[in-house]
């Protein structure tokens, strides 16, 4: 779910965001004049995390319309269900290509193209 994925990225930055800003403070690093831009940093980020989970939520809503347990009720698919993605420094490159080859495979839009040039109709 794409969607989980962009909320924990938005979440992870503006976690990035809010203890750079607090460092640099704390440390006297910044200028007071920079505070407010590192505090305008940090909201941005906020705001970016607050679209990611609506995002997320608006996805979970259209999931839940399809996906049913045995008995044919509703299951709401939490964060629970979100797939784990790797670290991607600890990809290697064979696996790397790999998955990308079985993603195109597996791309209904490429299937379809291929079907439509094999001359086949209906």
């Amino acid at each position: 779910m794409s969607d989980g994925r962009k909320l924990g990225i938005a979440a992870d930055l503006l976690a990035l965001a809010e203890d750079r800003g607090e460092g640099m403070v704390d440390a006297g690093q910044i200028a007071e004049t920079k505070i407010v831009e590192t505090e305008r940093a940090v909201l941005l980020r906020r705001s970016a995390a607050v679209s990611a989970e609506r995002d997320l939520q608006a996805a979970r809503l259209d999931l839940s319309l399809v996906l049913r347990d045995t008995t044919g009720s509703i299951v709401q698919a939490g964060r629970t269900r979100l797939p784990e993605f790797p670290d991607p420094e600890k990809l290697q490159a064979s696996a790397v290509e790999q998955g990308l080859r079985t993603a195109l495979q597996r791309r209904p839009e490429i299937a379809g193209v291929l079907w439509s040039r094999s001359g086949r109709t209906g």
